[in-house]
């Protein structure tokens, strides 16, 4: 007699394995993706934050008076 360490995985239906498989991937790719989408959202602030700075570094310049010769 063989003996399976889960009664509900052992005795699974016949052609259900894409499903053990498919779940696998997600439960492993979804870590991933929230690390990388985490960053992607930093590194997307950091771009706007960049452009916000340079924008407000050139309205500074344009309303500072022009240097006396």
């Amino acid at each position: 007699m063989l003996t399976f360490a889960c009664t509900v995985c052992g005795a699974g239906q016949e052609g259900t394995e894409w499903a053990y498989l498919a779940m696998t991937g997600v439960v492993s790719l979804t870590p991933l993706a929230m690390i990388g989408g985490v960053a992607w959202w930093l590194y997307r602030a950091s771009k706007r934050r960049e452009a916000e700075d340079a924008l407000r570094a050139q309205a500074l310049e344009a309303l500072s008076p022009a240097p006396r010769r």
